[in-house]
């Protein structure tokens, strides 16, 4: 009991990102017991949301975008975006779709497989930093483009022209003519 208690009381007075440090002293006594604790607690070394416990899974974020760079034209287009991965292997979504799915995708230059999940192109990656790019083609250009949900920077051009506000919903952005207001 008293090696339980000890148990109990050391998850309890860890900061939840100091739970998967591995210069957080642990009692001889405890040793054993530390990979059981920590089993499936990757997440725990990922950014949580401010306003959040970060008591569960869902109050952090591991894995974040950068700025997206879309350009396009009436033939296709290209796609760049950074993005980060922290502590766990991460389902990354692309821009595009089932009708505009995204080809030749690398992550940092190297080949990467886009399967579809939830309906959406993603790529599955290892915790690091990523530069992923890949390219689009089409007999005509969409009037919109689907992009992941957790983008929010948008660098676009439209046939050589920079968009300077694209216009976007929250799961797609607009690639026609500059809308009127």
């Amino acid at each position: 009991m008293n090696v339980v208690y000890r148990l109990v009381l050391l998850v309890l007075l860890l900061p939840a990102t100091a739970v998967a440090n591995d210069d957080v002293y642990v009692p001889d006594d405890l040793q054993q017991w530390q990979e059981w604790v920590l089993h499936d607690k990757a997440y725990r070394e990922c950014p949580f949301i401010f306003d959040r416990t970060a008591t569960q899974r869902n109050d952090f974020i591991c894995s974040w975008p950068g700025s997206l760079t879309l350009s396009v034209d009436a033939n296709g287009g290209r796609f760049e975006q950074q993005w980060s991965v922290y502590a766990e292997q991460q389902w990354i979504q692309l821009p595009g779709n089932t009708s505009y799915w995204p080809h030749q995708v690398t992550a940092d230059g190297r080949s990467v497989e886009v399967v579809l999940r939830d309906n959406i192109p993603s790529v599955f990656l290892e915790p690091g930093n990523y530069r992923l790019a890949g390219s689009f083609a089409w007999d005509e250009r969409p009037g919109n483009l689907s992009l992941p949900w957790q983008t929010g920077l948008i660098s676009l051009s439209v046939n050589g022209q920079a968009v300077a506000r694209p216009d976007r919903s929250s799961n797609s952005v607009f690639l026609g003519e500059r809308r009127q207001e």
